[in-house]
């Protein structure tokens, strides 16, 4: 007739399934897994629920952050630097370490826009170079012809020369 009056579970109690599942998710985030996440959230409000969110947010902040800093980072080391840390939900350290990261990969752009801009003037002036030694080399080509020409212009002048000294010798 009157029934055995059970207590109602505490809103602030935590269960030991919870803990152990608590442990275990923390255990895998330690080992690097980062797609690990509280899975059986108890519908009750209270400080079991708030802990199961709490960590899962925790764990997507952290996830979020390296996936996008490591694809910043991919792109980057293949020297393409449109590809920024999206900021959005990055706070605390976290919106540190991604100002400074896309900071670095603002420089690093910068710095290659730089050496872009080197190679092409250093490449136009090695050009430039070759077409003023193919010049060189034919105005050296046609004074080496001219030298050529004037030697035997000079060999034919001597001849003459001679020719005009014989003469007058006869006629002497």
């Amino acid at each position: 007739m009157f029934r055995k009056m059970t207590k109602s579970p505490d809103i602030n109690t935590i269960s030991k399934e919870t803990l152990e599942q608590l442990l275990q998710v923390m255990e895998q985030i330690c080992q690097g897994e980062f797609e690990a996440r509280v899975k059986a959230v108890t519908k009750r409000e209270g400080l079991e629920r708030q802990l199961c969110l709490k960590l899962n947010e925790m764990i997507d902040r952290m996830d979020a952050y390296l996936r996008e800093s490591t694809a910043s980072l991919r792109f980057m080391a293949s020297n393409r630097y449109y590809r920024r840390v999206a900021e959005q939900g990055m706070l605390g350290s976290f919106k540190q370490a991604v100002d400074e990261i896309n900071h670095a990969a603002d420089n690093i752009e910068t710095t290659m826009g730089h050496f872009t801009d080197m190679v092409g003037d250093i490449t136009s002036a090695a050009t430039q170079l070759n077409m003023n030694s193919r010049g060189m080399s034919e105005v050296v080509e046609k004074a080496r012809n001219l030298s050529a020409n004037a030697a035997d212009g000079a060999g034919v002048a001597g001849d003459n020369t001679d020719s005009v000294a014989a003469a007058a010798n006869q006629l002497n």
